[in-house]
């Protein structure tokens, strides 16, 4: 079990999982739909950063047609509270954006959708980055 219990509240999140953090350097992991990550990121937004948005292709992985996005939060100051918050988004699905809760998020979700072609509704910019 993680060693820091989270009491935070997340509106938006569709399960929630201890994890041992010497094990995964996190101590929870959520699922949300992609339509509540806006919801979900304010959630974290007292006291927490985003450290990361990455994606991961399901398609040869698993059975299912598309991605994970992972959004990973972590309290800022001590002591350590990693949350990874993982999204499924099917092949021609949309992801909803979080830039407006946490703006630094615009890059990553940008370099997603540049290398595997994920769309972000309501993106404030969502335009080539690396290609």
């Amino acid at each position: 079990m993680s060693e820091v219990s989270s009491d935070l509240a997340l509106a938006g999140v569709q399960s929630s999982t201890d994890i041992d953090f010497h094990e995964r350097g996190l101590q929870h992991r959520h699922e949300a739909l992609a339509g509540d990550m806006p919801v979900v990121a304010a959630a974290f937004r007292a006291g927490y950063c985003l450290e990361h948005i990455t994606c991961l292709d399901l398609r040869q992985v698993e059975e299912v047609a598309g991605f994970r996005v992972d959004y990973q939060f972590n309290r800022i100051g001590s002591p350590v509270d990693r949350h990874v918050v993982q999204v499924k988004v099917g092949e021609t699905e949309t992801a909803t954006s979080i830039a407006s809760v946490y703006p630094g998020a615009d890059w990553y979700e940008r370099e997603t959708w540049d290398m595997y072609g994920i769309h972000f509704s309501e993106h404030p910019d969502l335009r080539r980055l690396l290609t």
